[in-house]
């Protein structure tokens, strides 16, 4: 498999989205839809969890999820009654990287199957997750596009187990060779994670996905992944407290667009890909605005001096 990305700019209309190409013939929209399930407590509240159903209706086609967000069953009712042909969809989900992640969070309790929270991670672990993934999108999705590595394996805490993580990904590879997945990569991976699981790949991961927003970016990874021709990703691509900036208002009264539509046109002009996640037709329409404008040089000039920060890793 040719491991690599580029950016595929389709129509310029709103509402058409350009791919990136990750790896030969796996191509995924720039945006796609994800968030957490809706009837987990307190999410709903914070607007993390989409109608995937409405998504459908208004011409999307790619979804995010992962185990731990459990709305792979949603996506695949919403696949199911829109009646898209499995080829014109793109699945992404990810699979814990760590034994206790979040699970002392009250959402896991409303886990049909919540993982152990402690021991280690084993490659039987790991192929039980992706069939679970599988039996929950089920026969009429049948497959994953794209399996990510939540993150960087560990126990639980801070300290990264580098051979618990390589024994990981080699059964992520066994899934690429199977069939059963069509790419793999990471998620929250830094760059010297990066470097660290290099040493044991077998095949590149094709996309790190990050949380990135405008002037909130980790440079040493996004740098780090170009040189290695791995495709960048952003969640949570509006938690920036640049969307405040005098600057960023100025070029969005100047485009008659907002100034979140600002932060994603940016993304887009610097071949980010990214995830939203919302119930609202309104907002979903706003989003997919964004690939009907373009920004000027010294637009994107401006947005790319922009520093707000890093912000604290979110799952």
């Amino acid at each position: 498999m040719i491991l690599y990305f580029s950016f595929v700019a389709m129509a310029a209309a709103a509402g058409s989205i350009p791919t990136v190409e990750l790896a030969t013939g796996v191509n995924m929209p720039m945006m796609v839809i994800g968030g957490e399930n809706c009837s987990f407590p307190d999410i709903a509240d914070y607007g993390s969890c989409s109608n995937y159903t409405l998504w459908t209706e208004m011409g999307g086609t790619g979804f995010d999820t992962a185990w731990e967000y459990q709305t792979s069953f949603a996506i695949r009712d919403a696949v199911h009654q829109s009646g898209l042909p499995r080829s014109e969809v793109f699945v992404v989900t990810k699979i814990p990287g760590s034994l206790s992640f979040n699970c002392t969070a009250e959402k896991c309790s409303h886990f049909p199957s919540p993982p152990p929270v402690s021991g280690h991670y084993s490659p039987e672990m790991v192929r039980d997750y992706i069939a679970k993934d599988l039996d929950w999108l089920g026969t009429e999705i049948g497959y994953i596009d794209v399996l990510l590595l939540h993150t960087p394996c560990n126990e639980g805490g801070y300290t990264h187990n580098f051979r618990e993580c390589a024994a990981v990904w080699s059964v992520m590879e066994e899934a690429v060779q199977n069939g059963t997945v069509r790419a793999i990569g990471v998620s929250n991976f830094g760059a010297e994670d990066l470097r660290q699981l290099s040493q044991t790949w077998k095949i590149k991961p094709v996309v790190n996905q990050m949380r990135t927003s405008l002037g909130s970016v980790d440079e040493a990874t996004w740098n780090y992944c170009k040189q290695e021709g791995i495709a960048y990703m952003a969640y949570s691509p509006l938690h920036s407290p640049c969307l405040h900036d005098e600057k960023v208002q100025a070029i969005a009264t100047a485009h008659n667009m907002s100034v979140y539509q600002i932060a994603l046109r940016w993304l887009v002009q610097s071949n980010i890909s990214f995830v939203t996640a919302t119930n609202k037709s309104s907002h979903m329409s706003s989003d997919l605005a964004v690939f009907g404008f373009s920004l000027n040089a010294d637009d994107m000039a401006t947005l790319n001096a922009l520093q707000c920060g890093k912000k604290t890793m979110i799952i």
